[in-house]
């Protein structure tokens, strides 16, 4: 497999929904993504009352959350 044990090695969020069950589809995924495949991972965030689309669900929160973060990643 081509993509196996890369990391991904720059800053990072995640946004999600918290009613999306993906999240919850394999217990401990995202632990493992935060710091293992994401070595640079800054925040989760879970969006209360949001699914699996949750940029189309919550545009404007997913948006305030990225746009943070780059602001955030820019001043460095």
């Amino acid at each position: 497999m081509t993509y196996t044990g890369l990391t991904i090695d720059v800053p990072s969020i995640f946004v999600g929904g918290d009613s999306d069950w993906g999240v919850y589809q394999r217990p401990g995924a995202l632990e493992l993504m935060n710091g293992i495949s994401c070595t640079k991972m800054q925040h989760i965030h879970f969006i209360e009352g949001a699914g699996h689309w949750v940029q189309q669900e919550r545009p404007q929160e997913v948006t305030e959350y990225v746009l943070h973060f780059l602001k955030r990643n820019s001043e460095s």
